[in-house]
């Protein structure tokens, strides 16, 4: 099997940390880039369904009831490709989310990934899938942030992750799971003030960020998608999850003040390209036997944004 490099070992020094004033002003008038995340996946196509009234209404069919109908397309392995690189120990993981800013808000919005396909699925009734996508408290990619909340000042949000899992476990309405998850995501849009202001004004970190959920997303790509052939639909859900938030941060960067900069303009209509360009590696949450698509598409998008990125 591949191994697999820790997409938040880039060091952030090979973008120029350059301050935004715009970017800032947006950072403290809305509660931060990923404040606007928040919005952003609430117009998603998970969530913009779910808070109708005709999905709260509706109830999604049991984990028990759906786990029967689920294709097998091989068992997830927790961690690969998911920051966890190779000979790399827990302590220094844990290390490195106490200090490096990128390896911290990656983390956060890796999990968002994670949910942001487990809602789409949800929604699509296909609950047992979808309950594999929630992360509990005690879920390593979670666990491992813990000492990183205490260290950077901010608070956890197992709560809400708790009340989630247990919602989509539960087979709740799909009203009362949308709800659960903009939960999750005001607990992530705290523990993101955990960095300085400073690195929240730095353009040049969020896209960071975006490039290190692509490369993740093609690592899960690889994993699930052999020789044209699905055999892990939870990598190939993971990877469209995270594609999706990498989108919504690049939107949010879109919308900020600091976006009329023409260097930023030029980064920001670079990722649009590249993350349009990747859509068609998916066909929807849940993936046909065979699909047209190559990991190498991936990674060749994420190098072109990290390429462009550089300018910043």
């Amino acid at each position: 099997m591949p191994q697999f490099r820790d997409p938040t070992k880039t060091s952030h020094a090979q973008f120029r940390r350059r301050p935004l004033a715009g970017l800032g002003a947006l950072i403290l008038a809305s509660g931060g880039i990923v404040g606007g995340l928040a919005g952003g996946l609430v117009g998603s196509p998970a969530l913009a369904q779910a808070a109708s009234a005709s999905d709260a209404a509706a109830m999604a069919p049991s984990a028990a009831t759906a786990a029967a109908s689920l294709p097998d397309h091989g068992e997830h392995r927790p961690g690969e490709g998911e920051g966890e690189g190779e000979g790399e120990g827990e302590g220094a993981v844990t290390q490195s989310l106490m200090t490096d800013d990128a390896a911290y808000l990656t983390r956060l919005h890796l999990i968002l990934g994670h949910l942001e396909v487990g809602v789409s699925l949800y929604r699509e009734g296909h609950a047992a899938a979808a309950l594999t996508h929630m992360k509990h408290p005690a879920d390593e990619l979670y666990s491992a942030l813990i000492p990183a909340f205490a260290a950077r000042g901010v608070a956890g949000f197992d709560g809400q992750l708790e009340a989630l899992a247990q919602a989509v476990a539960g087979g709740a309405d799909v009203g009362t799971v949308a709800h659960a998850y903009a939960d999750v995501r005001a607990g992530v849009k705290s523990a993101a003030t955990g960095i300085s202001t400073d690195a929240a004004r730095s353009a040049a970190l969020w896209m960071q960020v975006v490039v290190n959920l692509m490369r993740t997303a093609a690592d899960e790509y690889a994993l699930a998608v052999v020789d044209g052939r699905v055999d892990n639909a939870h990598e190939y859900q993971d990877a469209l999850g995270f594609t999706r938030v990498a989108r919504s941060l690049v939107d949010t960067l879109a919308g900020s003040d600091a976006a009329d900069q023409p260097a930023l303009q030029r980064v920001i209509e670079t990722a649009r390209t590249q993350l349009d360009a990747v859509q068609p590696l998916w066909v929807g949450v849940m993936p046909p036997e065979l699909v047209d698509g190559e990991a190498s598409t991936l990674y060749g998008a994420a190098a072109r944004v990290e390429l462009a990125a550089g300018a910043l």
